[in-house]
Order: C-alpha cells, then structure tokens, then sequence
C-alpha cells in the first residue's frame, strides 16, 4: 500500500511540474464555406452551360410570322422588308369640282388648262400631269367626231404598256397612234423617218377620261435600220429618262381617289 501511494504521489508530482499540452481543434468552418463556394462554382458552371446551348438554339431557329423578310434555306433572315410610303413628300391635287384627289412628286407641274380647239363631244377643260399624263372630266371618246374619223390609226402603235390601277382595279389601255408624218428612207428597206405621237387612254364611266402621251420620233441608219426613240415635247429623251417619267405616271394614277 506504501509503494502504490509512493507511485500516485510521484505521479501527481511529475503531472503538476510538466506544462499542460493543448490538442488544437480542427478548421470545421474552412470546410464548410469551402464546400459552399465550391458548390455554387459548380451550380453557375452548369447554369451557364445550359443558358449557352439555349441561346444557339434561339439564333437558329425561323423568325415569327410577325418579321417581315425573306428566309433563308437554312433558317436565317436574310433580308428584312420595311415598308416604306414613297408618296409620303409628295404633293396633293385637291381642287373643287374635278371629283377626285391624286397625289405628285414636288418636281412635276400640275395644271388646269383648257383646249379652243377641242373637237366636238370632247371637254375644253383638262389638267395637265406632268409631261405625259392628262386627266379630263369623263367623255367617251370613241363615240367622238375625231375618233370616228379616224377609227383605222387605233391600234397602230409600236409599244405596249400595261394597265393602269386605280383604287385598286385595273383598267386596260385603248392604243392609237395620230399625227404619224413622215415616208419610207430611200435605199434602206423597211425604214421609216417621222414622228408619231401614241396616244394611250382609258375613258371610266362617270369618272374621268385620262390619256398617257409622247413621241416615237423615227430615223434611218444603214447599220442599224429602223430606230425608234422616245420623245417628250418634241424632243429626244434617254430610255432611262423616259421610264422613269412612265414609273412617275403609274404611281401617280395609283394614289388618285375618288371624291363623289
């Protein structure tokens, strides 16, 4: 019993004169918020991923019907149409008693003028449009003086041009050809040299009566043969210049509304 007490009293001696060891606790919260940041790194790496694929998919597809344009084979948009109203700076004819409105580019004229030397049935007043075109109150001309007298000139014309539009429906164009002066060219088959003045018209019941007029002037050349230029007021005009008038002249018929 002295020996056992010797020993824990020697124990207790050696334990109270050495320093106490103290274990450190391990980082248990640097785990944790590692694994937090770890987790949302690898939550927005998948979420990009799938946002990714999603977008691609998006550009590929055909647009909706509500995009106006012209779609490719493959799906893509070429070519967006915007429609736009070339009338929008034009001017507008409104004046009382002619029963119809129309719009014109600022860089033609328009003006109401009147004929002394109108043939019977046919008005004295007219406007004139431009180079080409002429409006005039409704008169049925094929039943007038002149045309009845000259029945064998319609249908005489070199050209053809389409039917005009107004307010939507169509209307063909009557063709004559008058004041057609001029001979064959000697020595040169076939060839004719003068002027001729087309005349295309179309007469709208209770409506209006409107012409579209120019010149074919006709030469000779021993190359060539027949030449037919396009005249306005007597004078020679580029076939670009000339359509352009013509493009001016349909698109002007197009804006006319009706009044009464």
């Amino acid at each position: 019993m002295e020996y056992k007490r010797q020993n824990v009293s020697q124990v207790e001696k050696n334990s109270a004169s050495q320093p106490a060891v103290i274990m450190p606790e391990k980082p248990k919260i640097n785990y944790l918020i590692a694994g937090i940041v770890l987790v949302f790194f690898l939550a927005g790496g998948i979420i990009g991923y799938y946002l990714g694929k999603k977008s691609v998919y998006n550009s590929e597809i055909i647009p909706s019907e509500n995009v106006t344009g012209t779609v490719s084979p493959q799906g893509g948009l070429v070519s967006p149409t915007i429609e736009t109203d070339f009338t929008s700076e034009w001017k507008v004819f409104a004046a009382p008693g002619w029963g119809f409105t129309f719009k014109y580019p600022p860089s033609i004229t328009v003006g109401e003028k009147k004929s002394l030397s109108a043939s019977p049935g046919t008005p004295q007043e007219y406007l004139q449009i431009g180079n080409l075109l002429v409006i005039s109150r409704y008169y049925d001309r094929l039943k007038t003086e002149w045309f009845i007298q000259n029945m064998e000139l319609i249908d005489k014309t070199q050209t053809d041009l389409r039917a005009v539009t107004i307010e939507g429906e169509e209307f063909a164009l009557t063709k004559v050809n008058w004041e057609d002066g001029g001979g064959p060219a000697g020595g040169i088959p076939d060839c004719e040299v003068g002027t001729a003045q087309p005349e295309y018209f179309v007469d709208i019941p209770d409506k209006l009566s409107l012409s579209i007029i120019f010149q074919e002037i006709k030469s000779c050349d021993p190359v060539k043969g027949q030449i037919i230029q396009k005249g306005i007021n007597g004078e020679i005009v580029s076939d670009s210049d000339f359509e352009e008038q013509l493009r001016e002249t349909y698109q002007i018929l197009e804006s006319l509304r009706f009044t009464d």
